[in-house]
């Protein structure tokens, strides 16, 4: 038995301890500790079952992931047992409600020209053409390497994820003005679809499911399904275009799924193997990622205080003739502050996404919305820190859930003054 099998039998049997023990505190997959189980047992389930295809983990490297998720599992403990305010009454607003998603969707409606002339400095093909994928995504991998502002068009892809997020909200996944959501939902996806990043679409998926999930108080299993068939269904069809454009021979179906399901397994090892790869020589990728990027950034754009690279770390191999990233969620941490850094942060990332999960399941409207967020960084820990890396669009999104929640109480205000004017006139 090789010495990468051993490690992921090891590992996925240690992650799976880790799973039944979460598991037996929460019940509950939308629990943050159980989910981040979940994904990494099942990450060296894969593993084991092609440990002749990639290049095995490290034990080193299987140390700290160990080290970082049972941190992360006592946060989620710790988080979830902070004292909860009284819920407030409700503060919905039909009326409010209404006009908020109508704004959006107009809003998003008559950005969609802007956002589509962006795009074509990077490609003149059709939309969604062999090349077209390609072409966009090299384009804007380029200009955000070169650029320290992004583009103010770009902030049209936030918003659209954040109104789609915003209307499973207000609406209860869509049981209420149906045809204004389904549009809502629609943009977002197409916004997403330009961007020729597969992020884009799978943040916006799990995010609404997350959402669905919460108000209905459970996992919804053909909900779950239909997401995950949904996500590969797009992501073999950006796969099998990107593989044409570079002149990939993909022409029966049978082709497309085998390339399709290679290239996501390729997609869920990249980062722990490649992280345990880095390990053994520091020195081959800079450190790119910092806990504190988005403070940096935020401060460069009032003078150039510090040098922050692009997020576009160097590739290492993961298996023979393959080249991947080296991202997991530990590259953020461990890189500058060692074990100390991955036991820290995950400690309390892992308490504050316990806090927010508890808050979220008393249908707190802002707690919904931010934990949805923070799930989705718990499913893609295998390849990003989608957390403290993705604080620009959680903080929008905050922004919006606040707009939306002072609006609200503003009408439900009104509506009382209203009401209790007409009682004095009667």
């Amino acid at each position: 038995m090789s010495s990468g099998l051993d490690v992921a039998l090891v590992g996925f049997l240690i992650f799976l301890v880790l799973l039944v023990v979460n598991w037996s505190l929460a019940r509950s997959l939308l629990d943050p500790a159980v989910a981040l189980a979940a994904v990494w047992a099942l990450t060296f389930l894969l593993f084991a079952l092609t440990s002749e295809q990639f290049y095995g983990v490290s034990w080193t490297a299987l140390l700290i992931y160990i080290s970082g998720l049972a941190a992360f599992s006592l946060g989620a403990q710790l988080g979830k047992g902070i004292p909860l305010q009284a819920k407030r009454p409700a503060t919905y607003g039909a009326r409010s409600d209404h006009l908020i998603l109508w704004f959006l969707f107009i809003i998003l409606l008559l950005g969609l020209p802007f956002y589509l002339g962006y795009i074509r400095q990077f490609t003149n093909t059709a939309l969604f053409s062999s090349t077209f994928f390609l072409d966009v995504r090299r384009g804007m991998l380029s200009q955000s390497a070169d650029l320290v502002r992004v583009p103010i068009v770009n902030n049209l892809v936030v918003l659209s994820s954040i109104a789609a997020v915003m209307a499973f909200v207000l609406t209860e996944s869509g049981r209420r003005w149906r045809l204004l959501v389904a549009g809502i939902v629609a943009l977002a996806f197409f916004y997403n679809l330009l961007t020729a990043a597969k992020s884009g679409v799978l943040n916006l998926l799990v995010m609404l499911f997350v959402i669905h999930a919460l108000q209905r108080g459970r996992l919804p299993k053909q909900a779950l399904l239909f997401v995950v068939g949904l996500f590969v269904v797009f992501f073999g069809v950006v796969t099998v275009q990107r593989a044409r454009a570079i002149g990939g021979d993909i022409g029966s179906l049978t082709a497309m799924a085998h390339a399709t399901l290679e290239q996501l397994a390729r997609y869920v090892a990249c980062g722990p193997i490649g992280f345990s790869e880095y390990l053994k020589n520091p020195q081959s990728v800079p450190p790119v990622w910092s806990p504190w990027r988005f403070f940096e950034r935020t401060a460069n754009y009032f003078g150039p205080y510090f040098d922050v690279p692009s997020l576009h770390a160097a590739f290492l191999p993961i298996g023979d003739d393959l080249f991947y990233n080296v991202y997991t969620v530990f590259f953020s941490y461990f890189p500058a502050y060692g074990m100390v850094g991955v036991v820290g942060f995950m400690l309390v990332m892992g308490g504050i996404a316990g806090a927010a999960y508890r808050r979220a399941r008393q249908q707190r409207l802002f707690w919904q919305l931010l934990y949805a967020a923070i799930f989705n960084g718990v499913l893609v820990s295998i390849c990003t820190e989608g957390w403290l890396l993705a604080l620009n669009p959680i903080i929008k999104l905050a922004v919006v859930a606040a707009v939306v929640i002072v609006l609200r109480r503003l009408h439900i205000r009104r509506r009382s003054v209203n009401t209790a004017a007409k009682e004095v006139c009667v």
